[in-house]
Protein backbone atom coordinates (compact mmCIF):
# COMPACT_ATOMS: atom_id res chain seq x y z
CA UNK A 1 0.00 0.00 0.00
CA UNK A 2 1.28 3.44 -0.92
CA UNK A 3 2.25 5.76 1.91
CA UNK A 4 -0.03 8.65 0.92
CA UNK A 5 -2.88 10.83 2.17
CA UNK A 6 -5.46 8.11 1.55
CA UNK A 7 -3.51 5.61 3.65
CA UNK A 8 -2.93 8.08 6.51
CA UNK A 9 -6.58 9.16 6.48
CA UNK A 10 -7.54 5.56 7.21
CA UNK A 11 -4.93 5.20 9.94
CA UNK A 12 -5.84 8.47 11.68
CA UNK A 13 -9.60 8.26 11.17
CA UNK A 14 -11.39 9.85 14.10
CA UNK A 15 -8.23 11.43 15.51
CA UNK A 16 -8.55 15.11 16.38
CA UNK A 17 -6.65 17.36 13.98
CA UNK A 18 -6.02 14.45 11.62
CA UNK A 19 -5.75 16.64 8.48
CA UNK A 20 -3.06 18.82 10.05
CA UNK A 21 -1.12 15.78 11.25
CA UNK A 22 -1.41 14.10 7.84
CA UNK A 23 -0.07 17.17 6.03
CA UNK A 24 2.83 17.42 8.47
CA UNK A 25 3.67 13.71 8.17
CA UNK A 26 3.59 13.82 4.35
CA UNK A 27 5.76 16.95 4.21
CA UNK A 28 8.33 15.40 6.56
CA UNK A 29 8.19 12.15 4.61
CA UNK A 30 8.71 13.90 1.27
CA UNK A 31 11.55 15.96 2.73
CA UNK A 32 13.26 12.87 4.14
CA UNK A 33 12.87 10.87 0.92
CA UNK A 34 14.14 13.78 -1.19
CA UNK A 35 17.09 14.27 1.12
CA UNK A 36 17.85 10.57 1.03
CA UNK A 37 17.80 10.51 -2.78
CA UNK A 38 20.16 13.50 -2.92
CA UNK A 39 22.51 11.87 -0.40
CA UNK A 40 22.34 8.57 -2.30
CA UNK A 41 23.15 10.26 -5.62
CA UNK A 42 25.99 12.14 -3.98
CA UNK A 43 27.33 8.91 -2.52
CA UNK A 44 27.12 7.11 -5.86
CA UNK A 45 28.94 9.98 -7.55
CA UNK A 46 31.61 10.09 -4.85
CA UNK A 47 31.95 6.32 -4.98
CA UNK A 48 32.52 6.47 -8.74
CA UNK A 49 35.06 9.28 -8.32
CA UNK A 50 36.75 7.41 -5.48
CA UNK A 51 37.00 4.16 -7.46
CA UNK A 52 38.34 6.00 -10.49
CA UNK A 53 40.84 7.91 -8.38
CA UNK A 54 42.11 4.76 -6.66
CA UNK A 55 42.38 3.01 -10.03
CA UNK A 56 44.40 5.94 -11.40
CA UNK A 57 46.64 5.94 -8.33
CA UNK A 58 47.30 2.23 -8.77
CA UNK A 59 48.02 2.72 -12.48
CA UNK A 60 50.35 5.65 -11.81
CA UNK A 61 52.12 3.79 -9.05
CA UNK A 62 52.50 0.71 -11.26
CA UNK A 63 54.07 2.82 -14.01
CA UNK A 64 56.40 4.55 -11.57
CA UNK A 65 57.33 1.21 -10.01
CA UNK A 66 58.21 -0.27 -13.42
CA UNK A 67 60.24 2.81 -14.36
CA UNK A 68 62.04 2.71 -11.01
CA UNK A 69 63.00 -0.95 -11.44
CA UNK A 70 64.22 -0.29 -14.96
CA UNK A 71 66.45 2.57 -13.77
CA UNK A 72 67.79 0.49 -10.87
CA UNK A 73 68.62 -2.37 -13.24
CA UNK A 74 70.45 0.05 -15.52
CA UNK A 75 72.47 1.55 -12.66
CA UNK A 76 73.33 -1.88 -11.26
CA UNK A 77 74.59 -2.91 -14.68
CA UNK A 78 76.75 0.22 -14.81
CA UNK A 79 78.10 -0.50 -11.33
CA UNK A 80 79.16 -3.98 -12.44
CA UNK A 81 80.72 -2.61 -15.61
CA UNK A 82 82.61 0.21 -13.86
CA UNK A 83 86.34 -0.29 -13.56
CA UNK A 84 87.23 1.80 -10.49
CA UNK A 85 85.93 2.29 -7.00
CA UNK A 86 85.37 6.00 -7.56
CA UNK A 87 83.00 5.44 -10.52
CA UNK A 88 81.29 2.64 -8.66
CA UNK A 89 80.64 4.97 -5.72
CA UNK A 90 79.06 7.53 -8.09
CA UNK A 91 76.61 4.95 -9.45
CA UNK A 92 75.80 3.66 -5.97
CA UNK A 93 75.02 7.25 -4.93
CA UNK A 94 72.62 7.56 -7.88
CA UNK A 95 70.92 4.33 -6.82
CA UNK A 96 70.47 5.68 -3.29
CA UNK A 97 68.99 8.97 -4.54
CA UNK A 98 66.60 7.12 -6.85
CA UNK A 99 65.49 4.86 -3.99
CA UNK A 100 64.82 7.84 -1.70
CA UNK A 101 62.84 9.62 -4.43
CA UNK A 102 60.78 6.51 -5.07
CA UNK A 103 60.04 6.06 -1.36
CA UNK A 104 58.93 9.70 -1.04
CA UNK A 105 56.53 9.36 -3.98
CA UNK A 106 55.15 6.15 -2.50
CA UNK A 107 54.43 7.91 0.81
CA UNK A 108 52.65 10.75 -1.02
CA UNK A 109 50.48 8.31 -2.95
CA UNK A 110 49.55 6.42 0.22
CA UNK A 111 48.61 9.69 1.98
CA UNK A 112 46.44 10.76 -0.94
CA UNK A 113 44.68 7.40 -1.05
CA UNK A 114 44.08 7.53 2.72
CA UNK A 115 42.63 11.06 2.49
CA UNK A 116 40.24 10.04 -0.27
CA UNK A 117 39.13 6.94 1.65
CA UNK A 118 38.50 9.00 4.79
CA UNK A 119 36.34 11.46 2.84
CA UNK A 120 34.41 8.57 1.31
CA UNK A 121 33.90 6.87 4.70
CA UNK A 122 32.51 10.10 6.18
CA UNK A 123 30.05 10.49 3.30
CA UNK A 124 28.96 6.85 3.54
CA UNK A 125 28.42 7.20 7.30
CA UNK A 126 26.23 10.27 6.73
CA UNK A 127 24.26 8.35 4.10
CA UNK A 128 23.61 5.44 6.48
CA UNK A 129 22.50 7.82 9.22
CA UNK A 130 20.09 9.58 6.84
CA UNK A 131 18.74 6.23 5.63
CA UNK A 132 18.31 4.97 9.20
CA UNK A 133 16.54 8.14 10.36
CA UNK A 134 14.23 8.04 7.35
CA UNK A 135 13.25 4.41 7.98
CA UNK A 136 12.63 5.14 11.66
CA UNK A 137 10.45 8.15 10.86
CA UNK A 138 8.47 6.26 8.22
CA UNK A 139 7.79 3.36 10.61
CA UNK A 140 6.93 5.61 13.56
CA UNK A 141 4.64 7.82 11.46
CA UNK A 142 2.43 4.79 10.75
CA UNK A 143 1.69 4.23 14.45
CA UNK A 144 -1.88 5.20 15.29
CA UNK A 145 -2.62 7.73 18.05
CA UNK A 146 0.99 8.67 18.64
CA UNK A 147 1.46 11.57 21.06
CA UNK A 148 2.38 14.87 19.43
CA UNK A 149 6.16 15.36 19.22
CA UNK A 150 6.97 11.86 20.47
CA UNK A 151 8.73 10.62 17.31
CA UNK A 152 12.20 12.17 17.97
CA UNK A 153 12.31 10.69 21.49
CA UNK A 154 11.28 7.24 20.26
CA UNK A 155 13.85 7.32 17.49
CA UNK A 156 16.56 8.36 19.96
CA UNK A 157 15.63 5.52 22.36
CA UNK A 158 15.66 2.87 19.64
CA UNK A 159 18.88 4.15 18.03
CA UNK A 160 20.69 3.89 21.38
CA UNK A 161 19.56 0.28 21.79
CA UNK A 162 19.97 -1.00 18.24
CA UNK A 163 22.83 -0.99 15.77
CA UNK A 164 21.83 -1.57 12.16
CA UNK A 165 24.12 -2.52 9.30
CA UNK A 166 23.59 -2.33 5.56
CA UNK A 167 23.49 -5.93 4.34
CA UNK A 168 22.93 -7.45 0.90
CA UNK A 169 20.02 -9.91 0.88
CA UNK A 170 19.57 -11.57 -2.49
CA UNK A 171 20.78 -8.48 -4.31
CA UNK A 172 18.76 -6.03 -2.20
CA UNK A 173 20.57 -3.85 0.33
CA UNK A 174 18.69 -3.35 3.59
CA UNK A 175 19.40 -2.08 7.09
CA UNK A 176 19.30 -5.03 9.50
CA UNK A 177 20.25 -5.61 13.14
CA UNK A 178 22.67 -8.57 13.22
CA UNK A 179 22.46 -8.78 17.03
CA UNK A 180 18.66 -9.11 17.05
CA UNK A 181 17.73 -11.80 14.53
CA UNK A 182 18.53 -9.39 11.67
CA UNK A 183 15.33 -7.45 12.31
CA UNK A 184 14.47 -4.48 10.13
CA UNK A 185 13.87 -1.03 11.59
CA UNK A 186 10.14 -1.43 10.91
CA UNK A 187 10.12 -4.72 12.89
CA UNK A 188 12.00 -3.01 15.73
CA UNK A 189 9.51 -0.14 15.91
CA UNK A 190 6.56 -2.56 15.86
CA UNK A 191 8.06 -4.61 18.69
CA UNK A 192 8.70 -1.46 20.73
CA UNK A 193 5.02 -0.46 20.62
CA UNK A 194 4.15 -3.91 21.91
CA UNK A 195 5.82 -3.03 25.22
CA UNK A 196 4.51 -0.94 28.11
CA UNK A 197 7.26 1.58 27.42
CA UNK A 198 6.19 1.94 23.81
CA UNK A 199 2.50 2.20 24.68
CA UNK A 200 3.29 5.09 27.02
CA UNK A 201 3.83 7.19 23.88
CA UNK A 202 0.25 6.58 22.69
CA UNK A 203 -2.71 8.86 23.36
CA UNK A 204 -5.04 5.95 24.18
CA UNK A 205 -2.46 4.05 26.23
CA UNK A 206 -3.93 0.96 27.83
CA UNK A 207 -1.47 -1.43 29.41
CA UNK A 208 -3.89 -2.98 31.90
CA UNK A 209 -6.44 -5.77 31.75
CA UNK A 210 -4.27 -7.92 29.50
CA UNK A 211 -4.31 -5.39 26.65
CA UNK A 212 -1.30 -5.26 24.34
CA UNK A 213 -0.09 -3.01 21.54
CA UNK A 214 -0.75 -3.91 17.95
CA UNK A 215 1.92 -5.93 16.18
CA UNK A 216 0.98 -4.18 12.95
CA UNK A 217 1.04 -0.36 12.64
CA UNK A 218 -2.48 1.04 12.47
CA UNK A 219 -4.17 -1.93 14.23
CA UNK A 220 -6.01 -1.35 17.54
CA UNK A 221 -4.75 -2.94 20.78
CA UNK A 222 -5.78 -6.57 21.28
CA UNK A 223 -6.11 -8.83 24.32
CA UNK A 224 -3.27 -11.07 25.46
CA UNK A 225 -4.04 -14.33 23.59
CA UNK A 226 -2.41 -16.42 26.34
CA UNK A 227 -4.66 -15.32 29.25
CA UNK A 228 -6.20 -18.41 30.81
CA UNK A 229 -9.81 -18.83 29.76
CA UNK A 230 -9.37 -16.31 26.93
CA UNK A 231 -6.83 -18.17 24.80
CA UNK A 232 -6.72 -17.17 21.13
CA UNK A 233 -4.84 -19.79 19.16
CA UNK A 234 -5.06 -17.88 15.87
CA UNK A 235 -3.51 -14.80 17.46
CA UNK A 236 -0.85 -16.93 19.17
CA UNK A 237 0.08 -18.43 15.80
CA UNK A 238 0.27 -15.01 14.14
CA UNK A 239 2.48 -13.63 16.91
CA UNK A 240 4.77 -16.64 16.72
CA UNK A 241 5.20 -16.07 13.00
CA UNK A 242 5.43 -12.26 12.95
CA UNK A 243 6.94 -11.23 16.29
CA UNK A 244 8.61 -13.96 18.34
CA UNK A 245 9.89 -11.50 20.96
CA UNK A 246 6.36 -10.23 21.70
CA UNK A 247 5.06 -13.81 21.60
CA UNK A 248 7.50 -14.85 24.36
CA UNK A 249 6.80 -11.68 26.37
CA UNK A 250 3.02 -12.14 26.36
CA UNK A 251 3.25 -15.84 27.08
CA UNK A 252 5.44 -15.15 30.12
CA UNK A 253 3.11 -12.32 31.22
CA UNK A 254 0.09 -14.61 31.10
CA UNK A 255 1.95 -17.37 32.99
CA UNK A 256 2.96 -15.00 35.78
CA UNK A 257 -0.61 -13.75 36.23
CA UNK A 258 -2.05 -17.22 36.91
Amino acid sequence: MAFDKEYLSGVLEGVEGADVRIDKILKEYESDVTGLKVKNNELLSKNKDFSGSIEKLNTDFGAKEADFKKQIEGLNAQIKASGGEELKAVYEGEVKKLQELHNAKLVDLEKLAAQQKTAYDVLFSEYLQTLENTEYDQAISKIENLKQGAAPSIRSILRDRNKFELVDLEGVKELRNPKNNHKTIADTVTAFFGTDEGKSFLLNNNSGGGAIGSTTPGRPPIANPFIKGKENLDEQGRLLKENRALYDQLKAQAASST
